[in-house]
């Protein structure tokens, strides 16, 4: 499947919407003014007809078609609208080459319905009739063409009121040439067409507007939308890295994993070489999210290359060539991480290191709780030469088991803000019973989830490693 394309800046996607836009809705305007003049003209021809089947003078409009000036004007409108119509719609390839040619549209028809006016003003006047006031009027048929136009098209009120700064100039020059100021020429030309352009203009701003907020939303919606799922990935990838669990054989192995946000810092790697032999190693790195999980993704890929080199090597080899790979290549990041490593031999024989780890817990059968405190400084914080690994053993018997768990479990606070601690990780294990329905790593997360006030607020990683009969 083809991933979806990344989502383009705010300003990008919002200049792309509004040359979409202004394509489309200007191709609306031409077809609706065509639309109209053919309607117009269509009521026109019917009215022709109609008057001359019972013999009825024509209505003067009708007549006025016959100039030749009148027509040639509307002739002209007509071309422009259609040639308008082609050119956006096969031509154009920018958005300032749709506005300009919407600037000219609205200059070239605002200038016929001048022309228009000039003609039936001076038909009037050769016919000696009665000025018809169309030069006061005509003013305000610009301003409900440029309304229309605001309603509909994506500009912004700088770039609608252009049109204007060459047909208002026009229409008071010909006013003054062809007809005397009248009262009918302020109330139009200074009142009622500047309230219809000024409403067009602010109709613009509320689009305009309107459009950037609603843009921004659907980028800021699919950004998120794209790195949930990016999220949601890595999560699978993250957790694929994580062993299977063991619930076979003479060594099992449980665990719990529940990770601050949708991928973390926690880490577990299990090596079995032979069926009663587990290596285990549990590191918890510093941070939290994405950062904290490209560190757990590096250093997977070392502990891999430490087994594979040596099979059988100890905690205390492993814990001290990760420290010197932490001091190496992450501390100058003031990346560090804390571990648990433990092998149970054959025979059930433990050994373990802990780097800066929270104690880890052994459950024995009499139902006492054994605490295996750390024997190292974290890793990173320190040269090899200081390191000191500190390994010590102990003996597991059948049915024992080793909780290993994360700085989380621990960070988790009630509704009074109390932690849990190290003391609440004990008593839960303390107080688990075979009988419980529950194995140890997930009664574990059950009782800090019903102890716990809200989301966690760190990674939380429980496992148990249990010694079962052969």
């Amino acid at each position: 499947m083809t991933p979806a394309p990344p989502p383009l800046p705010i300003a990008s996607a919002f200049e792309e919407e509004i040359e979409r836009l202004l394509r489309l809705r200007f191709t609306w305007l031409v077809s609706l003014w065509l639309g109209l003049i053919a309607m117009q003209h269509a009521l026109g021809a019917a009215i022709y007809w109609c008057m001359s089947l019972v013999g009825t003078s024509v209505p003067m409009p009708l007549a006025a078609l016959s100039d030749p000036v009148l027509l040639a004007v509307e002739v002209l409108r007509l071309l422009t609208l259609l040639a308008a119509l082609l050119l956006v719609r096969t031509r154009l390839s920018s958005r300032m080459a749709v506005l300009r040619l919407a600037y000219w549209v609205l200059i070239l028809t605002g200038l016929c319905s001048i022309g228009g006016a000039i003609g039936q003003e001076i038909r009037l006047l050769n016919t000696g009739a009665m000025s018809a006031g169309a030069m006061a009027w005509v003013i305000v048929i610009v301003a409900m063409s440029h309304f229309a136009a605001c309603a509909l098209l994506p500009w912004t009120p700088s770039q609608g009121i252009k049109p204007l700064l060459v047909l208002y100039p026009a229409w008071i020059i010909t006013a003054l040439l062809v007809e005397r100021l009248t009262v009918l020429h302020f109330l139009t030309g200074a009142l009622l067409a500047p309230s219809i352009i000024a409403l067009g203009l602010l109709l613009c701003w509320w689009r305009i507007s309107r459009l950037r907020n609603q843009v921004e939303i659907n980028q800021l919606r699919r950004q998120f939308t794209l790195s949930r799922r990016d999220l949601v990935d890595a999560r699978k990838i993250h957790e694929r890295r994580f062993p299977a669990p063991i619930e076979t054989g003479p060594i099992r192995l449980a665990y719990s994993y529940e990770p601050m946000r949708q991928v973390g810092g926690d880490f577990l790697f299990t090596h079995m070489p032979e069926p009663d032999s587990l290596s285990v190693v549990l590191i918890d790195v510093t941070g939290h999210g994405i950062p904290a999980a490209l560190t757990v993704n590096r250093v997977d890929g070392e502990v891999q290359r430490l087994y594979a080199e040596r099979p059988d090597a100890s905690p205390e080899h492993v814990v001290s060539l990760l420290n010197r790979y932490f001091h190496l290549v992450m501390a100058r990041h003031s990346i560090f991480a804390t571990a648990f490593i433990c092998r149970i031999r054959p025979g059930g024989e433990m050994e373990w290191v802990s780097a800066g780890h929270p104690p880890a817990f052994i459950r024995r059968n009499d139902g006492s709780v054994t605490a295996l405190e750390s024997t190292a400084f974290l890793l990173g914080a320190v040269p090899e030469e200081v390191f000191d690994a500190g390994m010590k053993s102990t003996a597991l018997g059948v049915g024992e088991v080793v909780i290993l768990y994360t700085d989380g479990a621990i960070e988790a606070v009630d509704e009074r803000g109390r932690a849990f601690g190290i003391r609440g990780v004990e008593q839960v294990v303390r107080r688990w019973s075979r009988d419980v329905p529950l194995d140890l790593a997930h009664f574990l997360p059950h009782a800090l989830g019903q102890s716990r006030c809200g989301a966690t607020q760190d990674d939380v990683l429980i496992t148990t490693v249990t010694r079962a009969a052969s």
